[in-house]
């Protein structure tokens, strides 16, 4: 498993939108990995769908939101109420 040196990661959230977030916690995380993340106002399960140096140079200049934890089962139970109520 490759070491992610910088911690920048592209999550892919609901309606197709992916946005680039920090794991200021150093989880250890991979592509793939369904994690929750802080966004203005609230808290969003995505999964990891890049990580490593482009990351990081998409990430230059831009605000970073964090990475808070790897999703557990009731973080996805609620992915998939919300997703059935949208």
């Amino acid at each position: 498993m490759e070491k992610d040196m910088d911690g920048f990661y592209e999550v892919a959230l609901k309606r197709e939108r992916r946005e680039i977030f920090f794991n200021f916690r150093s989880i250890q995380l991979d592509v793939g990995d369904q994690v929750v993340v802080e966004t203005p106002g609230d808290e969003e399960v995505g999964e990891i769908v890049a990580k490593g140096e482009i990351v990081s140079r998409k990430a230059t200049g831009r605000p970073t939101l964090g990475i808070l934890r790897k999703a557990q089962d009731d973080d996805l139970a609620r992915l998939v109420e919300r997703r059935r109520k949208e």
